[in-house]
């Protein structure tokens, strides 16, 4: 029973990750900004606006670091306090935007490259120090990926 359930997640690893190719290339393909193709047609610039924009900074009182929020998500910032703050990693835009979950998630838009990243783990990573690192390598790498003129 063990050898079954072995050899049936061995053969998930190559479709999950055909099916993480497939969804990023497809996501290269949608125009602009993520949050606005999502909303759809009949969206309000408004309500974006309000997801997408800080309208509170402070300064984390655990880290030291500024952070920036709009309303429920971490917006990047200019560099290099974006850099310091959630796992955002080198080379986003100052308007991306995202949030940083338990245990080393993460997922995050840059509306002006077009890029989305998402990492989910159903683990909890209790070590701090590797679960940032891990998060900032990641979607350093992720935003590398954007075409570069």
């Amino acid at each position: 029973m063990l050898a079954l359930i072995g050899r049936r997640l061995i053969q998930l690893l190559p479709t999950l990750f055909l099916v993480s190719v497939l969804i990023f290339l497809l996501q290269q393909l949608l125009p602009g900004d993520p949050a606005t193709v999502m909303a759809g047609e009949e969206r309000d610039p408004e309500v974006i606006a309000q997801g997408t924009t800080p309208i509170i900074h402070f300064t984390d009182p655990a880290s030291g670091v500024p952070v920036n929020r709009s309303r429920g998500m971490m917006v990047a910032g200019d560099p290099p306090d974006a850099q310091r703050r959630g796992g955002w990693g080198h080379g986003q835009s100052p308007r991306s935007y995202g949030h940083d979950g338990a245990g080393g998630q993460i997922a995050w838009v840059d509306p002006e490259s077009g890029i989305s990243f998402c990492y989910l783990t159903n683990a909890l990573d209790q070590n701090v120090i590797r679960e940032g690192r891990r998060k900032i390598s990641l979607s350093s790498k992720a935003a590398a990926c954007r075409a570069t003129p």
